[in-house]
């Protein structure tokens, strides 16, 4: 999912973001051992592809509702987003339109949601190196809005 992140309706940012499992230490396990199995950046994105594609995405409740983003260590918009601590996320997904406030925090590099970010963006991107910041949008859903309304 890609949303933007507005601040005062000035549009921030649009960045990818993830969901990352409730209880990810089996998960990050899992991650390392497939992106330390192989030096092909090919072969990691077959594997990741097979497992997504698999049932890891099956059951909604064992996923956090919070989306976290990674952005380089010395990023204006993740310095801008942190300083304010909330924003407006916006996204379409088939055909519908969502909107809603977040609460935005650094997450730190030993949380189990961090490190489950990281190993997973991983095996997408050979080029992923430790200068990063990892950024947690935790949804206040109060104010979720969708276009078109869901009955």
């Amino acid at each position: 999912m890609q949303p933007t992140a507005s601040i005062d309706d000035r549009v921030i940012a649009s960045f990818v973001s993830l969901l990352v499992p409730n209880q990810p230490t089996d998960n990050i396990t899992h991650l390392k051992y497939l992106h330390k199995k192989t030096f092909d950046p090919r072969e990691r994105y077959q594997a990741i592809l097979k497992l997504l594609c698999g049932t890891y995405f099956q059951n909604p409740a064992e996923f956090s509702d919070c989306l976290l983003a990674i952005f380089n260590k010395n990023s204006k918009t993740a310095a801008h987003l942190r300083r304010e601590n909330s924003c407006l996320l916006s996204f379409e997904q088939f055909g519908q339109h969502w909107r809603f406030s977040c609460a935005v925090h650094a997450e730190k590099p030993e949380s189990p949601a961090y490190q489950a970010a990281f190993w997973y963006s991983a095996m997408f991107n050979p080029a992923l190196h430790d200068e990063i910041e990892i950024l947690r949008f935790a949804p206040d859903w109060q104010t979720a809005e969708a276009v078109p309304p869901i009955p």
